[in-house]
């Protein structure tokens, strides 16, 4: 698996604004930098096989302010193969009970596709977990072997007006943000002050 690239990013990156002429995403996602990176590490025995994955990611939509929060990576039971996965039905409907128990939604699906592969296939979009307004769907090319703790190698699709868009790098950095989870300021500690 490639390695964690140094992105010079913020504690919380700031959004920028829209430009290309893409209209700029209604929600936002956030996503603590340790579940990316937990969410590519359930890839690697997928990568070794030469097998497409699958994972979700779950947490809190909330209404109000449309900013959405990842608490939880499910993968499921699956089928898998070089050219798609399959969910079983059963196997779905386990994982949504379990999730709904504790009061989360599915946010996006996570799947990888073979080597040069970055948007969905008819297939993805005839299976996706749900095609609810805004639903996010992300692409791991190379069956996951990817730079781990940042989107730039992710394709990220969303669910809009009934079809998926794909959205380009400055809607993808406004749709979703990632948040640094372990912040420590210390550059070095300080010297003891003197008493007085």
């Amino acid at each position: 698996m490639a390695g964690r690239r140094n992105s010079g990013s913020k504690w919380l990156k700031s959004q920028s604004k829209s430009g290309g002429g893409e209209p700029k995403p209604e929600r936002l996602l956030l996503i603590q930098r340790h579940v990316l990176d937990l969410t590519h590490s359930k890839f690697l025995s997928y990568w070794k096989r030469r097998q497409e994955g699958v994972a979700y990611w779950f947490g809190k939509k909330n209404v109000s302010d449309l900013y959405d929060v990842v608490l939880a990576v499910v993968v499921p039971k699956a089928y898998h193969s070089s050219g798609n996965y399959e969910v079983p039905v059963e196997e779905t409907t386990r994982m949504g009970h379990m999730m709904l128990d504790v009061g989360l939604t599915c946010l996006a699906q996570i799947h990888t596709h073979p080597p040069g592969v970055r948007q969905h296939s008819g297939y993805d979009d005839e299976h996706a977990i749900s095609t609810s307004e805004s639903f996010l769907s992300l692409v791991f090319q190379d069956y996951g072997n990817i730079r781990a703790g940042d989107l730039e190698d992710i394709t990220v699709h969303e669910r809009r007006s009934g079809q998926w868009v794909v959205l380009g790098d400055e809607a993808k950095r406004q749709r979703i943000m990632i948040v640094e989870d372990d912040v420590d300021l210390r550059v070095g500690d300080l010297e003891s002050r003197p008493r007085r």
